[in-house]
């Protein structure tokens, strides 16, 4: 009833207490917001496309980031940050997404150094989200660790280095559903380069138009293992 807190007497899915349903398009709790459940209140609910690590716990969290999106946000889908590299220093121990919003991220110049991480666009389009590499530079470049991205695209790497958007050295990288295009490295590996490590291509990758110095105008891997599932290579 109206007098026991109902904001609807006349919908039975609509009161104050009811749990929130994902995908109903009903405000089940009364809280003025349609598909939030976030039952530990930490902002991000289980219901949107970023989802919640862990909805039993408020300090375990993917962080969000959108290309306008702000230094002091709180990582979430209403309040993103603006750039991958403050994503990186506001990860818990437990939660190592970081997600990406639609857009394209420029000036992209990033070091990962030990543990795990991985990297989504958020759309699960690679088109979506374009990770553009800052002036001779490559996108990033992983010491050590764990690192998977996957649904977006990586472009405009120019690398002095082995690695033209990617360099890995001891660590293992998963790519999925990712798009690496026109990167060029003066030495070896157009788009990646792996010495030592793991390189797994997932979903399709689409390798393409990539240049190199010397060896690997799309991959080099070196005293690495290789595992592709699928992927296309082309040099227009």
């Amino acid at each position: 009833t109206i007098c026991q807190g109902d904001c609807d007497p006349d919908d039975p899915l609509r009161s104050e207490g009811l749990p929130e349903v994902c995908g109903d398009g009903v405000d089940n709790d009364c809280n003025t917001l349609v598909d939030d459940a976030d039952g530990d209140g930490d902002g991000h609910s289980v219901c949107s496309s970023t989802g919640d690590c862990d909805d039993g716990d408020p300090y375990a969290y993917p962080i969000v980031v959108s290309t306008s999106g702000s230094a002091t946000g709180r990582g979430t889908d209403l309040d993103p940050v603006d750039s991958i590299a403050t994503a990186f220093g506001m990860l818990d121990t437990t939660c190592r997404l970081v997600v990406l919003q639609a857009g394209t991220y420029a000036n992209v110049d990033l070091d990962w150094t030990g543990g795990t991480i991985e990297i989504a666009g958020q759309t699960g389009d690679a088109d979506d989200v374009v990770l553009q590499a800052a002036q001779y530079a490559r996108q990033l470049k992983i010491t050590g660790g764990d690192v998977t991205l996957r649904d977006l695209s990586l472009t405009g790497g120019e690398a002095a280095e082995d690695g033209g958007a990617v360099q890995v050295a001891n660590a293992s990288l998963t790519l999925s559903n990712v798009e690496a295009f026109q990167n060029s490295s003066t030495l070896d590996g157009g788009a990646v380069s792996v010495l030592s490590g793991t390189l797994d291509l997932r979903r399709g990758c689409r390798i393409e138009d990539n240049d190199t110095g010397e060896d690997g105008g799309a991959i080099e891997v070196v005293a690495a293992t290789l595992t592709d599932r699928g992927s296309v290579y082309r040099k227009g």
